[in-house]
């Protein structure tokens, strides 16, 4: 807590809990482009969706134990700097498998991120404004949501569907500059006991998250979305089909005129 707000160290954990909203969102707008072009499913696809979120629920918890111990600042500048890395690498990814693991390496970045960005919001805040500064969090991470799908489908319709990567680089640059300014002369008090890190615990969310049926609804959102993205796809494709074949089939009528003799006959049964 400060006497004063601490503006630019509001505007950088602002800027983290934007980034992590706004990776997550944009990339749903990308799946169909991303199945095009790397020649795969939806449903694979999807699995870069779940992969970042698993990252995300279930190292939060670990990465926040991790900045009590070795500095929030360590761990929340080391996450923008793991975000930028894997956005290049995920625009850059030339297979599917690859984007899976590049998004579980962003997710990784995301958690680091997001285990810190409050409390460094807090620490930006005079006492007493702790109901603001968690205002100030949340409006940060739904701005990114929001923002996510619209501004990625028009980088996409502009130019590719890599670039909706290649536009969070920035963001994480400007993320680790800031942070590195604001951490400058900044000591963490020493641990004085060997630190413990439930590790075990993060495996079993994630395993929980994967294996069971009630774990499994954490993506059902993502799921029924990419249903429908792949249904809608399939009655487009549909729909294009069936106007190639009606145009087709006027093409051979309008080729092959009828006879006298048969437009007499139709004349006659009428």
């Amino acid at each position: 807590m400060t006497a004063r707000t601490d503006l630019p160290l509001l505007v950088n954990a602002m800027t983290g809990q934007f980034l992590s909203g706004f990776a997550l969102r944009i990339f749903v707008i990308s799946l169909p482009s991303i199945a095009e072009a790397l020649d795969a499913d939806i449903l694979a696809i999807s699995w870069a969706i779940i992969a970042y979120q698993l990252a995300g629920i279930s190292l939060s918890v670990v990465f926040g134990r991790l900045g009590d111990i070795h500095g929030r600042y360590a761990i929340y500048g080391l996450g923008f700097a793991l975000m930028a890395v894997s956005s290049l690498l995920c625009g850059l990814a030339p297979n599917v498998l690859l984007l899976v693991l590049f998004r579980l390496i962003q997710g990784i970045g995301a958690a680091m991120i997001s285990s810190a960005a409050r409390v460094l919001a807090l620490e930006a805040m005079p006492e007493g404004s702790e109901g603001r500064a968690n205002g100030f969090m949340t409006v940060a991470f739904h701005g990114g949501v929001l923002l996510g799908p619209p501004l990625g489908g028009l980088v996409i319709d502009l130019v590719s569907w890599r670039w909706i990567f290649f536009l969070m680089i920035p963001l994480g640059v400007l993320g680790v500059v800031l942070t590195a300014l604001r951490a400058r002369g900044r000591r963490e008090a020493a641990v004085g006991h060997p630190p413990a890190i439930d590790y075990v615990g993060a495996a079993n969310i994630a395993s929980y998250l994967i294996t069971t049926p009630q774990g499994r609804l954490v993506f059902m959102m993502e799921g029924f979305f990419n249903q429908q993205l792949t249904t809608n796809e399939n009655l487009s494709n549909a729909m294009r089909n069936a106007a190639r074949v009606r145009s087709s089939s006027i093409v051979r009528s309008s080729a092959q005129p009828i006879t006298r003799r048969e437009y007499a006959s139709r004349t006659t049964a009428r």
